[in-house]
Formats: structure tokens, sequence, C-alpha cells
């Protein structure tokens, strides 16, 4: 696209669909909010599905593998849900008809494994092929590292650390945890508590057994960036 400025043609910028007529807006808006009014209920309210990635049903499983609870029939399910929504290439997106996304097939990989299947099965060489064609573990988001880090699969220490002691910033601080977000605070905290405590748990030899394949071992930080591990159980190692 040009235009002319000072009798001489130069490049003008575009931006994206920012560039449409506004009779294409207008007819967007329109089509929009007659849409809406056909899906309202008579009483006045709309009512929907709650529907998110995939990520949801990988953190129901982890998160119950991680803590020996949860029930089987449900995560097998789960997993169902699951490999519902892969992509062709062998990946999982985050939203609808999307690409597939580094930190969303990371998740329902490792949670296949958690529930039993094996590495050399033909769907997860598929996902672990596209896995490392994209940049591999290192490439997903701090959530999904710190899930890795949960099970020993990455180290604390490559993760971006959170200092629980911004709980203490005072409201007059250019930075306070009441600065930001409700929601933000509640995935800060909880992030803050994990990074400090770095706990961990490995996966025995016994695995896919769920029920008694945990153990736990601690760490604690030192300021100087330090670790100190407590010996964790001999018949385990990473999975």
């Amino acid at each position: 696209m040009t235009t002319v400025h000072q009798g001489k043609q130069v490049a003008a910028v575009r931006f994206g669909r920012l560039d449409a007529g506004l009779d294409e807006v207008e007819h967007a808006i329109d089509a929009s909010r007659e849409l809406l009014f056909q899906q309202q209920h008579p009483d006045g309210y709309w009512c929907g599905e709650l529907e998110a990635d995939t990520t949801l049903e990988s953190d129901y499983i982890m998160l119950h593998t991680l803590l020996g609870t949860g029930n089987e029939g449900r995560m097998r399910r789960a997993i169902t849900e699951i490999l519902r929504h892969q992509n062709e290439d062998g990946g999982w997106s985050i939203y609808a008809g999307g690409p597939s996304n580094i930190s969303a097939t990371v998740k329902a990989y490792f949670a296949l494994k958690l529930m039993g299947w094996s590495a050399s099965d033909p769907l997860l060489m598929k996902v672990r092929d596209w896995i490392l064609a994209n940049g591999g573990a290192t490439e997903v988001n701090t959530y999904t590292k710190l899930y890795l880090c949960f099970f020993g699969q990455y180290d604390y220490n490559a993760v971006p650390a959170i200092p629980p002691e911004i709980v203490l910033f005072p409201r007059w601080f250019y930075f306070n945890l009441y600065e930001i977000s409700s929601w933000s605070r509640a995935i800060l905290v909880p992030r803050k508590e994990c990074s400090g405590k770095s706990s961990s748990c490995c996966l025995c030899r016994s695995w896919p057994s769920r029920r008694c394949g945990i153990a736990w071992r601690r760490s604690s930080r030192w300021r100087a960036g330090r670790r100190r591990t407590d010996t964790a159980r001999a018949d385990c190692r990473p999975y």
C-alpha cells in the first residue's frame, strides 16, 4: 500500500485489519450483536459451556499423580478428551482450530506418560518428534516448567524465580502484590511458594503403578543460589 506525500509516492504502514473500512467494522458489530441476541435466553441471560484447552486435563492428571489422589476412571476419561483434540501434526493447540503450542503439547505428552503410555508408542513418538522439532522442553512457559520441576524433570535453577519476600513489600512501594490484578495474584503467590520450597518428587522403577510411585525430596535454596537436597528413596529415578 502506498500514499503520496509532497509529490512523492511513499510506503504506508498497515496494521492488519485496522485499515478496513468503517462500514465493514459496523457490519461486523451488527452481526455480532444479532448473534448474541439470538442466543439469549427468554429470561434475559446467556448460558454456554465453559471450555478451555487440554492443559486443564493435563494439569488434572499431573496434580492428582503428584498428590497420589484422584479417580482412575476420571483420569482416563481426561486422557480420552486430550486425545480428542490432538492436531494432525501431533501437537495440541491452546484454542479451537489453532496451531500446536509447545507448552500444551509437552503437558499432554507428560500426562500420557504418567498414565502409563510407553515412550515407544507410535502416538507418543509422533508427539515427541514435534516437541523436539519446535525447541524441546526449554521452550515451554514458566508454569509448565514448574510442573516438570515437581516431578524432577526440570531444574528449578533454570526457572525464573519469584522471591517469597515480595509479600512483605508495603502498599506504598512501587511494586507490591496489591498493584497487580487479583487473577495474577492467585498465580503469583503459589508460584513463589513453589519456587521457595523447591519441592519435587521422583518416579520409581515400578511405574506406572501410580499409587506407590511417589517419593518426596525437599530442597532449600541458599541466598547465594546454592541448593541442598535430601537423599531420595533409593528405588527412585527420574522418569
